[in-house]
């Protein structure tokens, strides 16, 4: 039995939440047998150029396993559901936040399999990586197939996020945040960059700083549990089950992906200038300290707007609000390092 730390909305009151870290006791016949989902396009091109190596290295590793490269966008989903049908239920995912979501759509997106029979794990080659990053994955690629040969993994919750575009109602799932407003304009911008051939480690702040000058608040009201937690002139919303966004940005501190629920910051209508004086705030985990950010806890959020806003869930555009976030508590088995699984990097202390 391993631990989390679970802040409280007292600013110093912590508890302890359980997570169980589970060994390789899966039959070796399932264990051995994986897919992989290859996405070229991720990192820049990294997954192309770095796909020989990766593959060297699960073969090393002496994992059985078929790939399939990703030629569009939503493919990786598309492939997931395939293999799917072809009896796969241990999946790995090369690429990066929007490679692994798309995965985790194709499971969650079909119903003749209990989604509970699933195994995932990735390989991070994507430019913000967010979500390993709360796992404190190993960065190497021999490090990071070894963990998924190890056989260690944990129960993550999963997001569904309900909205409209083009007049349809639709279903996401995520696991590591939704967002509206500023937070999803950026994601729209970065998308744009990327697909204009733009990369590199300052894509996020570039995007970040291009979203600023041209973004305009909205009046949101926005329930948690049914209850009315914020009716006011709205920068922007993360409704957090991962801490990070954007390549390291800690736009929900203090967040658990085994808990249940989703942590929602709230960044209230505030100057442009306020703003950037106020950048280092989400890289330093202290976002919640400024008096116009709130911090609000549940298992649904409900979010209404107007005019309407961007949504995104993990870095992928979806549409506009109103959009209604609810949880799916410890549905997605997740492949962890053994450090993580040995309990030297399980508290989800924000490092």
């Amino acid at each position: 039995m391993r631990w989390a730390m679970l802040r409280q909305p007292q600013p110093t009151a912590y508890i302890l939440l359980s997570l169980r870290v589970h060994p390789n006791t899966m039959p070796a016949a399932i264990v051995q047998r994986w897919f992989v989902v290859v996405n070229p396009h991720a990192g820049g091109g990294k997954g192309h150029r770095h796909w020989p190596r990766i593959r060297a290295e699960l073969e090393r590793a002496g994992l059985s396993f078929e790939f399939a490269l990703t030629e569009f966008r939503h493919h990786a989903l598309q492939i997931t559901q395939d293999a799917i049908k072809q009896g796969f239920r241990h999946f790995v995912a090369v690429g990066g936040d929007g490679t692994f979501n798309e995965v985790v759509n194709g499971m969650f997106g079909q119903t003749s399999v209990p989604t509970s029979s699933f195994r995932l794990a990735v390989v991070a080659v994507g430019t913000g990586n967010d979500w390993p990053r709360m796992y404190a994955h190993p960065r190497s690629y021999q490090q990071q197939v070894q963990a998924i040969a190890d056989g260690h993994w944990v129960w993550q919750d999963v997001g569904v996020a309900e909205y409209c575009d083009a007049g349809a109602t639709k279903t996401r799932y995520f696991v590591n945040s939704a967002g509206c407003g500023f937070e999803a304009d950026v994601v729209d911008c970065t998308n744009r960059l990327k697909d204009a051939g733009r990369k590199g480690a300052l894509l996020y702040m570039l995007a970040l700083l291009r979203t600023l000058a041209a973004h305009r608040s909205a009046h949101m009201h926005v329930l948690v549990d049914g209850q009315l937690k914020a009716s006011c002139s709205t920068f922007s919303l993360t409704a957090g089950i991962g801490r990070y966004t954007g390549g390291g940005m800690r736009q929900a501190p203090f967040a658990l992906p085994n808990d249940g629920l989703f942590d929602t910051t709230i960044i209230q209508r505030m100057s442009k200038l306020r703003v950037a004086l106020n950048l280092p705030r989400l890289y330093n985990g202290t976002l919640l300290n400024h008096p116009k950010i709130t911090g609000e806890r549940g298992q649904q959020v409900h979010i209404e707007s107007q005019p309407p806003v961007s949504i995104e869930a993990d870095g992928e555009s979806l549409g506009l609000t109103p959009i209604t976030l609810s949880t799916k508590p410890l549905s997605l088995a997740v492949m962890v390092s053994r450090a993580f699984a040995e309990g030297q990097q399980n508290t989800f202390s924000g490092q």
